[in-house]
């Protein structure tokens, strides 16, 4: 959970690495993440801008930061907008 009174650039950062870890692919991967409401509309688009930011592509391409989905158990994050 975030708060208004948090370490903003260190929040989004945390919640950038923990979201997006290994592909998103790791039992600790946060599946919600609680914002206030006072800071929500900055953090939306902030965390979104970060995220079209990430490169898909080839795992071993060094450019790459989302690579490949790799079990048929995770392919429903295919699904996810």
């Amino acid at each position: 959970m975030f708060f208004a009174d948090c370490d903003y650039d260190k929040m989004l950062s945390t919640t950038m690495l923990s979201s997006f870890a290994n592909q998103g692919q790791i039992c600790l991967c946060g599946s919600r993440i609680f914002v206030e409401r006072s800071i929500y509309e900055k953090f939306k688009t902030d965390f979104v801008a970060k995220t079209q930011k990430l490169t898909v592509g080839a795992p071993l391409d060094e450019k790459t930061k989302i690579g490949a989905v790799v079990s048929k158990p995770h392919e429903k994050v295919l699904s996810w907008d």
